[in-house]
């Protein structure tokens, strides 16, 4: 039996082939040791400082012996465990608060609010997000990797893994909108920074003892279900396993025949509602109500609301309404007024109907659209780079759409999955385009090649000049060499926006240097000032500055 050598300095993934190979104790406990600040962090928030956490926490690591004897993967070890955590803490919390409430205890509430690091529902968002999601999340917050190291361990740019981290906070953010909190994603990730407990941190030594223990004592005694399947679709809707501690309890509940329970019902959609039943605000529960019942009275009702109509619509309802009754939702939509209503609705039943297959979420689209429908809708709900789970074909979809605006999307979207992936891609589709859909695509391959410092990035803007406002993610490429690019805006008399994207590549420069930036607008003469609007958009700066506290 193989025995690495140094413990301390051996990876996550070392230790997890150590232990899958050999059983080997000495590894286990290092996983435990190193990452048992992690997941006490996670099950006291939702239990409290108590015994109940560390026992949370003890069949956390159970979980991931029984997985590891089964030689399934674990890609990253932190992401892995946080999900685990939060599953068996609900579980915990929701068997416990049924003793409770049988015994008369209404009061007892099972998640520390007087924790300084504890927010509401931010564990479960966590949780909640695809696999590499999460990964670049714990790697970046937990680990302490820099971005250039995340992106070395996951073969990909540092760029695309900068994108991938900001992406996933994004929806870790909307996740938590859906549910009525009110959180950005620099509120995620400053929570991430503060709440996940660092490596290395102090932990009981017997506390680990015991946990190692407990993972050779029971893992043939104690029938387990895995924390990842504790929530089943069942007849359409999530039903919550409570898992019983009890190890005489659960060998008798093993021994029921599976006979005797219920066949279940296939699910009416082919995924699960983004914001489960049990998450819905109020608001929204009324609204999905009036719809079904009466879409003119939910319009009338969504009109009063006192957020205004479109920042109603803005917060998930009408997602909600879409992935429980589709029909519902369509008749929803052919009675609201207004562009900007309209594109949300639009926006939203886009999303959920995506779920179920990109095509028909175009032909959709394309068959209900209005001439200014569309107008600025981005179809954020069908985001590649948030979710593995819908690798949409948008460059095969092109075939589908000829709504400009349904076209434009699918090619930036095409070319953000490229970008992530295979970025010869972004020139291959370009080469099947004409006019402004092909600069988009440019603009796109033009962006990453300036960001690597790539003089070959001029030859593609010198195609796409009638409008440069195609070059996406200015803020990224200013980072490399923000005067060259500049320069060669200066120079091009006949380009289209060159002002726009002056000013943009201008002001990020100034946030990092901010007197090389402003000695480069000295250098311009009257005529090249006035060409590019340099004084309005300095005074515009100055004067937004001037106001600020």
């Amino acid at each position: 039996m193989s025995i690495l050598q140094n413990l301390n300095s051996s990876s996550d993934a070392e230790l997890l082939a150590e232990f899958a190979n050999s059983g080997s104790d000495a590894a286990f406990a290092e996983m435990v040791r190193r990452h048992l600040p992690l997941v006490l962090a996670v099950t006291r928030r939702r239990l409290g400082n108590s015994g109940l956490a560390e026992d949370a926490a003890q069949q956390v690591f159970i979980a991931l012996s029984r997985r590891l004897r089964k030689r399934a993967a674990i890609p990253c070890l932190p992401a892995w465990l946080q999900k685990a955590a939060v599953y068996e803490a609900s579980g915990i919390a929701r068997g416990e608060a049924r003793l409770r409430r049988r015994a008369g205890q209404v009061e007892g509430h099972w998640q520390s609010e007087s924790s300084p690091d504890s927010a509401p529902g931010l564990d479960e968002a966590l949780a909640a997000l695809p696999e590499r999601d999460r990964e670049i999340l714990m790697l970046h917050h937990f680990e302490k990797m820099p971005f250039a190291q995340v992106a070395q361990r996951l073969g990909i740019t540092e760029a695309a893994a900068q994108r991938r981290g900001h992406r996933a906070l994004e929806k870790m953010a909307g996740i938590l909108r859906s549910q009525g909190r009110d959180h950005d994603a620099a509120f995620c990730a400053m929570w991430l920074g503060a709440s996940l407990s660092p490596r290395g941190g102090e932990v009981s030594s017997g506390l680990v003892s015991r946990i190692s223990v407990a993972k050779a004592g029971t893992a043939t005694k104690l029938p387990w279900l895995p924390v990842a399947a504790a929530i089943t679709l069942l007849g359409g809707g999530w039903i919550t396993m409570a898992i019983v501690r009890d190890q005489t309890k659960d060998a008798h509940a093993s021994e029921t025949p599976a006979a005797s329970a219920k066949p279940a019902r296939p699910p009416v959609r082919k995924f699960e509602p983004r914001t489960k039943d049990e998450n819905l605000t109020d608001d929204v529960r009324e609204f999905i109500t009036r719809a079904k019942q009466d879409p003119k009275d939910a319009w009338e009702w969504v009109k009063q609301r006192p957020e205004g109509a479109q920042t109603f619509l803005n917060r998930n309802a009408v997602r909600a309404l879409a992935d429980r009754d589709l029909p519902a939702a369509d008749r929803f939509l052919s009675v609201i007024e207004g562009i900007g209503p309209r594109a949300e609705v639009i926006d939203e039943i886009f999303g959920s109907r995506a779920e179920g297959g990109l095509g028909s979420a175009i032909s959709w689209a394309e068959s209900v659209s209005q001439p200014n429908d569309l107008r600025g809708v981005h179809f954020i709900d069908a985001d590649y780079i948030n979710s593995e789970w819908k690798n949409h074909d948008y460059a095969g979809a092109l075939g589908l759409a000829k709504h400009p605006k349904i076209r434009e999307w699918l090619i930036r979207q095409a070319c953000e999955k490229a970008a992530a992936i295979d970025e010869s891609q972004i020139e291959k589709l370009a080469a099947d385009l004409e006019g402004n859909e092909r600069h988009i695509a440019l603009g796109h391959a033009a962006s990453l090649l300036l960001q690597r410092g790539d003089p070959r990035a001029y030859e593609l803007l010198e195609e796409m000049k009638a409008d440069l406002w195609n070059v996406p993610d200015l803020d990224e490429v200013a980072k490399r060499d923000p005067q060259g690019l500049l320069d060669w805006v200066l120079s091009q008399e006949q380009a289209g926006n060159r002002d726009k994207i002056a000013f943009s590549v201008w002001h990020e420069w100034g946030k990092t240097d901010a007197a090389a930036a402003a000695q480069w607008v000295r250098g311009l003469n009257p005529q090249q000032r006035s060409d590019l609007g340099v004084d309005r958009m300095i005074n515009a700066t100055v004067e937004r500055l001037l106001k600020q506290p």
